[in-house]
């Protein structure tokens, strides 16, 4: 790529970023779905730590990017609130002002604590741990903190719930739905 290239912006199916974070995510998706296929079949696969780290660098500024469309929608917190993701070496502080979510420590509101070792947070901020996983302690509204991908990120993001064994994956042609169940799989588009 070109230098005016690199400093112009790239579409994304979540909205228009700078193509140098179109460069990272496009890394991070690899990296996440790698893990998708290698826990599908063995469970204790773990995340690259590359890929968690540039990951948690990134919600900061990633989580308010994503979460621009939640206001005013039915996943909109009801009243200014914070959420606190802390991992073993970094935390991510995000608050809903009462209009749009900003990476800064809590001002007023609710405050949801959610931490884990930092393959716990990376895992759970992109879905593919439930709020309710033992690798993850939460200080505050349990129902809130199960909350947190539609308050904070989710409405746009086509993400769904991961479980262990399922994946769903959606593109603007399909949805298609995978079930891998060592040693055979299933799967449909639509």
């Amino acid at each position: 790529l070109s230098s005016e290239q690199i400093g112009g912006m790239t579409p994304l199916p979540f909205g228009v970023v700078p193509t140098m974070v179109a460069l990272q995510v496009a890394g991070l998706e690899m990296g996440f779905h790698r893990y998708d296929a290698e826990v599908a079949f063995d469970p204790m696969a773990h995340l690259d730590a590359g890929v968690v780290t540039t990951l948690l660098d990134m919600v900061p500024g990633l989580a308010p990017m994503l979460a621009a469309g939640t206001w005013g929608t039915p996943d909109a917190p009801g009243a200014p609130m914070s959420y606190t993701l802390a991992g073993s070496t970094r935390k991510v502080q995000l608050t809903f002002t009462g209009t749009e979510w900003v990476p800064v420590p809590p001002t007023a509101g609710e405050v949801i604590s959610i931490s884990g070792d930092d393959e716990a947070i990376a895992l759970f901020f992109m879905g593919r741990r439930m709020i309710d996983h033992p690798s993850l302690t939460v200080d505050g509204d349990l129902v809130a903190a199960a909350r947190f991908k539609r308050n904070a990120v989710s409405s746009a993001l086509l993400s769904a719930r991961k479980l262990p064994l399922l994946t769903s994956i959606a593109t603007r042609a399909s949805v298609c739905s995978i079930t891998i169940e060592p040693p055979f799989g299933s799967g449909t588009c639509r």
